[in-house]
């Protein structure tokens, strides 16, 4: 659940960006080593993905991000298509 994408979850219709999205969430951790949509129980972390907005990776980093990774972070983790 920590890595699916908002479309999946509202049952709405899915294309190659739901992958960009998980993707997105994967390598989040990755570089911060915390889930960009962390919570303790798995229906806050369903709710967080269509309604948070997506974390700065900058705020969480271990090292620095440069600000154009951080923002492209923020872009693929966008809880629309629209705004992606």
């Amino acid at each position: 659940m920590a890595y699916i994408a908002p479309e999946q979850l509202a049952d709405a219709e899915t294309d190659g960006r739901c992958d960009q999205y998980s993707l997105a969430c994967m390598a989040f951790e990755c570089l911060t080593g915390r889930l960009p949509f962390r919570r303790e129980a798995q229906l806050a972390v369903l709710t967080a993905h269509l309604t948070v907005p997506p974390p700065v990776a900058t705020s969480r980093t271990r090292t620095g991000v440069p600000d154009g990774v951080a923002l492209g972070y923020a872009r693929d983790l966008a809880e629309a298509l629209a705004d992606a």
